[in-house]
Parts: structure tokens; C-alpha cells; sequence
């Protein structure tokens, strides 16, 4: 349910380099990484989340590239959480910005959820969890299921902004 596979023919996983930031990522120029050399035909900017030692590390993003991305996405709705039955509202709880993660979850939703193919609804409230939380008190009686994506280290907030909501 996860989109095509790609299979690798070429050298055994063992054999490959270690690729780290320092390694790669901070070695060559950005364009150096890109497809062809060149930064045409980038559309976004993202980072990554910057909590290792080194900081973020930004690197442009090309559509072709984001398309791979919402196939297996809607896959994974679809297989695991059954947004193609289920009237689903989905709410994404991440940081946006530059933050790859956040940003590239909420676009993938937001497509999936204009596309019309599902009884899908996204709402990006983003790390405003109280928000989130009337979100779902409003809308969610509304759904068969609300999913929330959210760092699992904010899941005793909500659960704590829910009780007190009465939700």
C-alpha cells in the first residue's frame, strides 16, 4: 500500500559510505547535490531539523521530487488508516517554516485532501495545540475519525487541553 518499490542493483548495503552532514551534506555546494548540478527548477527550500550538533541544514526541493513523496503518502492513508472509507479529519500539530517534516506533511494533506478522491479534511494548526484542540472540538463530531500528527512529546498537552476542553 505504499506506492512502487524501488529496487536496488547496485553494490550490497554494507559496501556503501557512511553519509553525514559533515561528510556530504557540508562538503559540497549545494548545487554540487542537486539533479544536474544546477538549482533550476527548485520550487521550495526546506530544512532539516537542525537538532543535531550542527544545526539545519537547507536544501532546495524540486516538484518531481514531492510527487514520489504524496504517492506513497496517499498510500499510506489509504492502507493504514482507511481515509478512502472513513470521513477522516486530520490535523497536523508540527512546526512549519523551513522545517521540511512539518511543511512537507501539511502540502502532501492538503493535496490529498483537494483532490476530492477521499472524505479526507486537513487543518494545519500547526504547534498551536489549543487551537487543535477547539479545531476538534467544533468540527470532529463531524468525522468517523480525527488523526492527529504531532510529536509524540506534546501527546500529554493535548491529552491534558482535551479533558479540559471536555472533549
Amino acid at each position: 500500500p505504499f506506492g512502487d518499490r524501488v529496487e536496488l542493483h547496485h553494490a550490497p548495503f554494507a559496501e556503501l559510505p557512511l553519509v553525514t552532514k559533515k561528510s556530504y551534506l557540508l562538503t559540497h555546494p549545494v548545487e554540487e547535490l542537486c539533479w544536474d548540478g544546477s538549482l533550476a527548477g527548485c520550487h521550495l527550500i526546506g530544512a532539516s531539523s537542525g537538532f543535531s550538533k550542527g544545526g539545519s541544514i537547507f536544501w532546495p526541493k524540486r516538484p518531481q521530487d514531492e510527487n514520489a513523496y504524496l504517492d506513497s503518502f496517499d498510500g499510506f492513508m489509504t492502507g493504514c488508516y482507511a481515509v478512502d472509507r472513513k470521513r477522516t479529519l486530520e490535523l497536523v500539530c508540527l512546526a512549519f517554516g523551513t522545517w521540511i517534516g512539518g511543511i512537507q506533511i501539511a502540502s502532501m494533506d492538503r493535496a490529498i485532501a483537494a483532490s476530492g478522491r477521499f472524505p479526507f479534511t486537513v487543518a494545519t494548526p500547526g504547534l498551536n495545540l489549543a487551537e487543535a484542540v477547539r479545531i476538534v472540538g467544533q468540527f470532529g463530531r463531524h468525522f468517523d475519525q480525527v488523526l492527529w500528527v504531532i510529536n509524540p512529546s506534546n501527546i500529554p498537552l493535548v491529552k491534558h487541553l482535551l479533558e479540559r476542553e471536555g472533549v
